[in-house]
């Protein structure tokens, strides 16, 4: 919500490269963001080492990597049915209120997001189906350590390689539910 509220008036070459950084999880294959985000969270990176050594809270093989991949793959649906319910909001409207003295955090509160409010729910759901469903990227940053990183996707994938049918059969039960 946030970086859509600081682009959605804004256009742009920067506008349009940084929409195109957001949406790229979206368009590359899972496993490649998950190399990514390993080169990019290794504790050897500048910023794994900070997470590692000073907010000690390492990413590689565990669930905040799990948490992290997750988030970063779903990011651009959040952003883009929000920036669109913002986008969607007629601009008369908005006008009149600045005309009317309103700050633009109150047109943003008052207005903006009560108005988007259909566009923010359905880009919360839509990333969180995404989230709950990431695969390859979880599989590349938390790998799977049983009872410790691992995610509903990769409990069914290796109970199936496992043989373990009926089991694997609850748990994608649990995610159509």
């Amino acid at each position: 919500i946030l970086i859509s509220r600081l682009l959605y008036r804004r256009r742009g070459r920067i506008v349009t490269l940084l929409e195109s950084i957001i949406t790229l999880p979206i368009v590359l294959p899972p496993t490649v963001m998950g190399f990514l985000l390993l080169i990019v969270f290794s504790p050897r990176s500048p910023v794994g080492a900070f997470m590692t050594n000073v907010l000690h809270m390492p990413v590689i093989f565990t669930i905040t990597g799990a948490i992290i991949a997750s988030v970063i793959v779903s990011f651009p649906l959040m952003y883009q049915h929000t920036i669109q319910g913002f986008r969607g909001i007629n601009h008369k409207m908005l006008n009149t209120a600045r005309t009317m003295g309103a700050s633009e955090n109150k047109i943003f509160f008052r207005l903006i997001l009560p108005l988007s409010k259909r566009a923010i729910l359905s880009g919360v759901m839509m990333a969180f189906a995404r989230a709950i469903g990431e695969f390859g990227a979880t599989l590349m940053v938390a790998g799977y350590i049983p009872n410790k990183t691992n995610t509903l996707p990769l409990e069914i994938y290796f109970l199936v390689e496992q043989g373990k049918e009926n089991q694997a059969w609850l748990w994608v039960l649990v995610l159509v539910a």
